[in-house]
Order: C-alpha cells, then structure tokens, then sequence
C-alpha cells in the first residue's frame, strides 16, 4: 500500500497516515499481509507521491513478492473528503479495482472512508465466495480519534526503529482507547526492543485480553513474546515459529525467534 496523493485541502502528511491505516486494516483479513510501500521508496518519491508512476510501484511491489498494490488519492474540501482506492495486479500489470467512499474532513473521517473503500477491495482480493463482513476491518481502528492520531504517530517512529518514542505514542493510544488490542501489542513490541520487561508484559497483556480481535500471526507472536518475557522459552518457539508458519517473510518474527535462540537457549 503506497501513500494516497493529497488533493484539494487536505494536509500534509495524511495520505501517509492514511495509507498505515488501511495497510492495517488489511492484515486483519487473513492471508492478506500489509507491505508498507513507503518504505522501499527513495527520497524523492517518499517526498512527493505525485512522482510515483505506476512502473515504479509495480517494480517495488515484484521486488517485495505482492501480488497487488494499492494507489490512491484524498480529495479534501473544507467539509469533506474522497477517498479513492486504485487495486492494482503487480503480476498482470493491471487496474483490479477502483473504489471511493466519502467522509469527514478531519483525519477520523478519512479513516472511515479509507476503510469503507478497502472493503470493496476485499472480493478481489479474498478467496471467491468468502463472505465479506466490514467488521473484519473495523477491528483494526479505534473508536477515538485521540488514539487513532498516537497510534499513527507511534508507527511512523516504531518504523524509523525510535522504539522509545513509539512506545510513548503507543501509550497514549491505550490511555485514549483503553480496549484498543492493536496499539497494545505494538507497545509491547517496542518495550521489548527497548528491554523494558515490565512494561512489555503489562502490554501485551492488554493485548491478549482481547486477543480473538487480533490477526492470526499477530496473536500467535503476542503469545510468543509473552513466553519469552517470561523465560519460557518451548513454548515461545512454539508461538514464534506458528507465527512465522503464516508469514515467511516477516522481519519482526524472525527478530523475535532469535531473541530466545539469543537470550534463553
């Protein structure tokens, strides 16, 4: 998922902000798996979408193994906004699907709409005949844009590797939005990257609270850094590697598999 192309008035950093929530709100229909676009682009690009050609976003989603890609753009007025979501086949080379779904002008508006339009995306993308229900996705959100808004910011610092700063971000999220598994289990995240034990356990224990809301692999890694916080280092193995079983190519569960190979075995 590549940032959306701001339009009209619409502020600056959003269609990025936008881009992580429906990226998000992808993973939580199982198989899919969300790849930051942003991240495999240069400096130019991740400057000014605006510069992003359709060539280069199929090269950067054949090079990352994605079948799709998705494009778009937010159309903002003073009122209200478009959003508009381009599916792209990165194997075919070309256009799947095109959605729009209006909203607010304000950033929990445009997350609605992002949302409504990546629903609609969903048939294409899902095994034919899955019923699709939009509560599959409204499981990623939070109902406060307070912590929506942290949330967003703790994962633009987590992916710049400022665990510290993420998990203050994360924190504030689950001070606005106490039932919010999601922001708990990347809080989680970044306490442990960071070494903050205590911490890291409170959090993932909200998490697990919850954890039927949760993606298959992210509940299967929630348990596993749990195991490993606490020494128990079979059963971490376990839930890392049932983790890793869904998806091979996730950084983060290799990085958590090593960490008991590393510290407890």
């Amino acid at each position: 998922v590549f940032p959306l192309l701001e339009r009209g008035d619409t502020d600056a950093g959003t269609g990025l902000d936008a881009a992580l929530t429906i990226g998000n709100a992808l993973n939580y229909a199982d198989p899919l798996t969300f790849v930051n676009g942003w991240t495999w682009l240069d400096v130019e690009r991740r400057a000014d979408v605006g510069l992003l050609t359709s060539d280069v976003a199929r090269q950067v989603a054949l090079e990352q193994r994605a079948r799709w890609y998705v494009t778009g753009t937010i159309l903002g007025t003073s009122d209200s906004a478009t959003v508009t979501l381009l599916l792209h086949d990165a194997l075919a080379d070309t256009s799947a699907a095109r959605e729009l779904a209006f909203g607010a002008s304000d950033f929990s508006g445009i997350v609605d709409a992002g949302l409504a339009a990546t629903t609609r995306l969903l048939p294409v993308l899902l095994e034919p005949g899955r019923e699709i229900d939009a509560s599959i996705l409204a499981a990623s959100r939070s109902s406060s844009p307070l912590a929506m808004l942290e949330w967003v910011e703790g994962e633009k610092e987590y992916r710049a590797s400022h665990f510290e700063s993420a998990l203050a971000h994360y924190r504030a999220a689950i001070e606005a939005d106490s039932s919010w598994a999601f922001a708990a289990f990347k809080g989680a995240q970044a306490a442990s990257w960071i070494n903050q034990t205590e911490p890291a356990l409170a959090l993932v224990g909200i998490a697990l609270a919850s954890e039927e809301v949760l993606p298959t692999k992210y509940r299967d890694f929630a348990h596993g850094l749990r195991h490993y916080l606490l020494g128990e280092s079979r059963e971490a193995v376990e839930r890392f590697e049932a983790a890793l079983a869904l998806d091979r190519d996730w950084a983060e569960g290799w990085m958590g598999l090593g960490e008991v190979y590393y510290h407890l075995q």
